[in-house]
C-alpha cells in the first residue's frame, strides 16, 4: 500500500482488494485443503491395502505350515484376484508353485511360475521365477 494514503483510504483499498480477490482466495484455500485431504486419504488407502495383502500372505504361509493345501490355494487365488498389483500376489504364486512341485504337479507349478515371470513388476522376482521355471521344465 502507498504510505501516503490515510487510514481510511488504506481500509477502503484493502476492502476493494478483498472484494475483487476474496472469492479466488477462498477457492484456492478450499482446493488446497481438498487436495491435502485427498492425498492423505489415498495414502491411508494404499497402506490399508498393503496391510491386508500382507495379512493374507501370512495366512497362506500358515496354511501351508499346517498342511492345509486347499486353504492355501484359495488364499493364493484371493491374493491374485484382490491384490494383483501387490508384490504379495507374486510371492503367493511362488509359494504355491513350490508346493505344487513338492506334490509333483509340475504343469500347474509351471503355469504359476510363468505368470510371475511374465507379469511381475519386480525384476528380481521375474528372474527367480524364470530360474525356477527352468528347473520345473527340466524335471
Amino acid at each position: 500500500m502507498d504510505e501516503l494514503l490515510n487510514d481510511k483510504e488504506q481500509v477502503e483499498y484493502v476492502k476493494t482488494w478483498l472484494r475483487e480477490n476474496g472469492p479466488w482466495l477462498a477457492a484456492g484455500l478450499a482446493i488446497g485443503a481438498g487436495a491435502l485431504w485427498g492425498w492423505n486419504a489415498w495414502q491411508s488407502h494404499k497402506e490399508t491395502v498393503a496391510v491386508e495383502a500382507s495379512t493374507r500372505y501370512d495366512q497362506l504361509i500358515d496354511a501351508y505350515g499346517r498342511n492345509d493345501r486347499t486353504r492355501a490355494l484359495a488364499l493364493a487365488d484371493e491374493l491374485r484376484r484382490d491384490y494383483a498389483s501387490s508384490p504379495y500376489a507374486d510371492q503367493a504364486d511362488l509359494a504355491v508353485a513350490r508346493a505344487m512341485v513338492d506334490g509333483n504337479d509340475l504343469s500347474k507349478a509351471a503355469e504359476r511360475l510363468s505368470r510371475v515371470m511374465n507379469a511381475s513388476k519386480d525384476r528380481q522376482l521375474r528372474l527367480l521365477a524364470r530360474l525356477r521355471l527352468a528347473r520345473v521344465q527340466l524335471a
